[in-house]
C-alpha cells in the first residue's frame, strides 16, 4: 500500500507534467502564430515550424542524457529516480519562465522575437528528456506485480487526461487576469522542489522488497 501510494505521487506529477508538454501544440502555438515576429530574410515562415524543435532536440539530447544518468548513477554522488523527475519538472518550470517573461513582452510591444520561443521549447524539451524516459522506467520496476498492467495503462492515461486539462486550461483561468503559463511555472516548479524534498523517503519505500 505505501508503494501504490508513492507510485501515486509519481503519477501526479506526470500528469502536470503532461498538462505542460500539451501546451507545445496549444497555447506556444497560438503565441508563435499571433504574437511571434517570424519574418526572416522579408519573408514569414510558418508558425508550425517551431514544432521541430522538440522532436530534433529529443533525437540529439536523448544519448547525451542516457551517457549523464549512466555515469552519475557509477559515481558517488547518484540520484534517485525520484530526483531526476524532479529536476525535469524545474527545467520544465523554467521554460515557462521564459514563455511568462515573453507573453508580458508581447503585451507591452505586441509581438517578441522567435528566441523566446525557441529558448522555452528548449527548456522544456530538455525536461522532457530528463522526466519522461525516468518516470516509464520507474513505474515498470517498482509497481507491484498484481497490479502491473494497471500502473503502466494509468501512467498512459494520463497523457489523455493532462491534454483535456491543457485545452481547459485557459477557458478556467479566463477572466481571472492569470496567466496560463504563469501558473504552470509556480505548478512545475513547486512539484519538482517537493518531489526532491521527497526523493529520499519515496527511494525507501521503492526499495523495500
Amino acid at each position: 500500500r505505501r508503494r501504490v501510494a508513492a507510485l501515486a505521487v509519481v503519477v501526479l506529477v506526470v500528469t502536470v507534467f503532461f498538462v505542460c508538454v500539451a501546451q507545445a501544440g496549444g497555447s506556444m502555438a497560438l503565441f508563435a502564430d499571433q504574437q511571434t515576429d517570424r519574418r526572416v530574410a522579408g519573408h514569414d515562415f510558418p508558425a508550425t515550424w517551431f514544432q521541430v524543435i522538440n522532436p530534433v532536440l529529443v533525437l540529439l539530447l536523448a544519448p547525451l542524457f542516457a551517457l549523464l544518468w549512466t555515469r552519475i548513477n557509477r559515481s558517488r554522488s547518484t540520484l534517485p529516480d525520484t530526483a531526476k523527475i524532479g529536476l525535469g519538472m524545474i527545467v520544465m518550470g523554467l521554460g515557462f519562465v521564459v514563455m511568462t517573461m515573453a507573453q508580458r513582452r508581447a503585451d507591452a510591444l505586441g509581438i517578441v522575437g522567435p528566441e523566446w520561443l525557441i529558448g522555452a521549447y528548449t527548456l522544456q524539451t530538455i525536461g522532457e528528456v530528463m522526466l519522461t524516459p525516468i518516470a516509464l522506467a520507474l513505474l515498470s520496476r517498482v509497481a507491484p506485480e498484481r497490479i502491473m498492467g494497471l500502473v503502466m495503462g494509468l501512467f498512459l492515461m494520463t497523457v489523455g487526461f493532462a491534454n483535456k486539462v491543457a485545452g481547459s486550461l485557459e477557458a478556467m483561468l479566463a477572466g481571472s487576469g492569470i496567466q496560463p503559463h504563469a501558473v504552470l511555472m509556480a505548478v512545475s516548479i513547486m512539484l519538482g522542489l517537493a518531489l526532491l524534498a521527497l526523493a529520499p523517503r519515496l527511494t525507501r519505500i521503492f526499495d523495500r522488497t
